[in-house]
């Protein structure tokens, strides 16, 4: 049973939802603790990252249990043990320091007895603390991965991402969607077909509609495409015999010498500079 009531309680909306909340039952309660209940966007577990978080130290304890051949359901308890008397990073106060003001008694040895050690926590403090290393991870993260804004907005037309079925599948459908509203990362789409959908922006992009009119007016200001002329020589008379062009002095000859040699490839090698006072035999 948790302690205190949740001001905010987000939940994966799909297949996993209690039939008591598909009813109505649950949030007739939850509007009668002042709750404030709404689902995550599907397909994106991020957005529900501190769950995910917790799932995943769950799952590796159970993995644990299970490699060892121990009961899991038996090793979850010392996991919850280990968890709440673990200081955080974030915060650098474990759950149950938070929470009753004082450590857990724990196996670990100490030289100052747990129930003599008085615990200052500082609400505000580990709320600084907190806000600051968040900011730090979502600026690491935002610089990584060059993060941007998308200026998506109401009325504008998406393509949504579509599931990899095999590996020459498009990765968006083919009809764009239409934007209805957007809150935050989240986006709801209406398809062609008329069915809404939410999504992330992580699943979209823009799609830009072609302009029909240029493509249809023929450019009037286009100069006709004129063929290059195609150019002759000259007839020679009979009487002019072209003379021989002779190879100016500058350009250096191509007849090897006789410390020059010709290759099979063609290419003409020489002595080098470096053996010119030798006699080579």
């Amino acid at each position: 049973m948790p302690f205190i009531n949740k001001e905010l309680l987000s939940q994966p909306e799909g297949k996993q939802i209690p039939a008591c909340m598909k009813q109505g039952k649950s949030e007739d309660y939850l509007n009668e603790m002042g709750i404030d209940h709404h689902y995550t966007t599907p397909l994106w577990p991020r957005a529900n990252g501190e769950v995910e978080r917790q799932n995943r130290s769950l799952l590796k304890s159970m993995r644990a249990a299970h490699a060892e051949g121990k009961n899991w359901r038996e090793e979850l308890n010392r996991f919850l043990l280990a968890y709440r008397s673990t200081p955080h990073s974030t915060t650098g106060k474990s759950p149950a320091e938070l929470l009753f003001r004082r450590k857990l008694t724990t196996k670990m040895p100490e030289l100052v007895n747990v129930e003599e050690e008085e615990v200052e926590v500082s609400d505000q403090a580990v709320r600084d603390r907190d806000n600051q290393r968040k900011q730090f991870n979502k600026d690491y993260v935002d610089k990584k991965f060059h993060a941007r804004d998308r200026n998506v907005k109401e009325g504008d037309s998406v393509l949504l991402e579509k599931k990899k079925e095999n590996k020459l599948s498009p990765c968006y459908e083919k009809e764009p969607y239409q934007v209805i509203s957007r809150y935050g990362d989240q986006v709801v789409l209406r398809s062609p077909q008329g069915v809404q959908y939410k999504r992330s922006l992580q699943h979209i992009k823009s799609f830009n509609m072609p302009d029909l009119e240029e493509q249809e007016t023929p450019q009037q200001d286009a100069k006709p495409r004129t063929e290059p002329k195609s150019f002759e020589t000259p007839p020679v008379a009979e009487d002019q015999v072209p003379m021989a062009e002779s190879p100016p002095e500058d350009v250096p000859s191509t007849v090897p010498t006789a410390e020059q040699h010709v290759r099979r490839s063609g290419r003409i090698t020489s002595r080098p500079k470096a053996l010119s006072d030798y006699v080579l035999y």
